[in-house]
Parts: structure tokens; C-alpha cells; sequence
């Protein structure tokens, strides 16, 4: 994939001018420089998959570029984990060596989309909460208002109004504070069930698959075994091939129905 000469160009203007200012101890423009120049050849990069694609759709390493390119550029989203997703499928189709590793890199892809979009949501719900604080006050001094404008003589019942005033008014500030606690104590329980951790690296199983002797492991995991240590089970011990390995349809979509309920209930 052959890099544009003129955007190439520029990113070795960037790198220069930020060794430049690194060597004369200006970091912040340095890393100015450099960022700007790593975004040149990112974006070259993209273009350069997505023109490889156009001849190969089903070129695992061009899918595989492409999504680390959208996260080098800050893309990181459905577009990247997308084209990660495409990678991973089409290097188990085509037995590609860097399966795993396309892999690791959507699971870190999925991990850094979940927690960015957590950290959305809690600023959202500071904001929210603020706002809905304030409206409960504006009542509040809206009924003191009423309060005095009804102009009581009696001053243990203009007392007592304030008091129930004050106190309806601090209830629902409670409440309030409560629903926010329990929508964020919801979202950190990240509970994974045992069933949907592989048997070998313990992480939640992307693509698992049946052995022989009914027992279910992560896919690249159990390629590796084999390749590595053996044609065998690791828990039975018992004789297997790779060809042998049946997809466990069932589970990988309970594993999509918990990983898109986590994201609802913002994990």
C-alpha cells in the first residue's frame, strides 16, 4: 500500500519540525508535530485499505488496517470495530496467523468504545442531575414566595408552613439523589458470567467453540493450544483437530444479547 508523496511528504516535515523543537526542550510543540504527522500517515493509511478493499472484500489484513487506523485518527466507534469484526471473521476463515491478534485489538477496540461512552454518560447525568436540583429549588423558594404573599399573622403556623415547605422540598432532593445512586451503582456491576470466560485466557469468549468433548473455549485460544502444545483438549486431554471444532452458535449470541445490555445500562 503505497503512501500518498505529497501527505508522506508532510508528515516528514511534521516529524523534522517536532525533532526540532525536541531538541530544544519545547515539548508541547513537539508533540504537536509528531501527533500531527502520525494523523498524516494514519489517514494514508485509511485511504490506502479502504482502496484495497474495493478489490478484496474479504481481505483480512486490509479490514485489520483499517480499523487500527480509524482508532490511531480518534475514530474509535462503530466504523472501527465494524471493519475489526470483518477482520477477525475473515482471518479465522483464511487460518491468517495474526488472527489473535485482531482479536486482543477488538477487545481493547470494544473495552475503550465502552468506557469512553461511560464517561459521556456520567458527565451527562452530572449535568442532568444539577439541572433537576435547581428546578427542585426554584420550587422551593416559589412556595416561600406563596408563603409570604398569604401573609400569616400567626407566626408559629408561618413557622410550621416553612417548616413542611422545607421539608417536602429536602424529600424529593433525596429521591432525586437516590435514583441517580441506583442508576450508578447498576452500572458498575460488570458481573461477566463464568460460562461466557474462556477456559484458557478466562476472558469473555469473542467467537467460542465446541472441542469433541462438549467443553467451549475461545476460538484463537484453542488454535494456539494445539499448534503449541498439541492436538488435544486441554481439561479432557482427550484426541482433537482443529477441523473438529463446531462453532457454538447458541452461546456466542447470548454473549452479543449481554455485551449490547451492558452498553444499555452504560458498562
Amino acid at each position: 500500500m503505497a503512501y500518498d508523496s505529497a501527505r508522506a511528504a508532510s508528515a516528514d516535515k511534521h516529524k523534522l519540525l517536532g525533532n526540532g523543537h525536541f531538541a530544544h526542550q519545547r515539548y508541547s510543540s513537539a508533540i504537536k508535530e509528531y501527533t500531527t504527522a502520525i494523523l498524516d500517515r494514519h489517514e494514508d493509511m485509511e485511504l490506502d485499505c479502504r482502496k484495497a478493499l474495493e478489490l478484496d472484500k474479504t481481505s483480512a489484513r486490509a479490514h485489520y488496517l483499517l480499523g487500527k487506523a480509524l482508532i490511531y485518527q480518534g475514530k474509535l466507534g462503530a466504523k472501527a470495530i465494524q471493519a475489526l469484526e470483518k477482520a477477525y471473521r475473515f482471518a479465522v476463515d483464511q487460518q491468517q496467523p495474526y488472527a489473535k491478534d485482531v482479536l486482543q485489538t477488538l477487545r481493547t477496540a470494544r473495552r475503550e468504545q465502552w468506557e469512553r461512552d461511560q464517561r459521556e454518560r456520567n458527565a451527562t447525568d452530572v449535568t442532568l442531575l444539577g439541572y433537576m436540583r435547581q428546578l427542585i429549588e426554584n420550587e422551593r423558594q416559589r412556595a416561600h414566595r406563596i408563603l409570604t404573599e398569604a401573609g400569616l399573622k400567626n407566626n408559629d403556623d408561618r413557622r410550621e408552613a416553612a417548616a413542611a415547605i422545607n421539608d417536602e422540598h429536602d424529600q424529593r432532593l433525596a429521591q432525586l439523589e437516590h435514583v441517580f445512586e441506583q442508576a450508578n451503582e447498576n452500572a458498575r456491576k460488570r458481573d461477566v458470567p463464568d460460562y461466557f470466560c474462556d477456559k484458557i485466557s478466562f476472558s469473555l469468549m469473542h467467537d467460542p467453540v465446541i472441542t469433541p468433548s462438549g467443553i467451549t473455549y475461545e476460538r484463537t485460544e484453542l488454535q494456539d493450544h494445539i499448534k503449541h502444545i498439541g492436538d488435544f483438549d486441554p481439561l479432557s486431554r482427550q484426541p482433537m483437530k482443529e477441523k473438529d471444532l463446531v462453532p457454538n452458535l447458541a452461546l456466542r449470541e447470548a454473549i452479543e444479547d449481554y455485551l449490547q445490555k451492558q452498553e444499555r445500562l452504560g458498562h
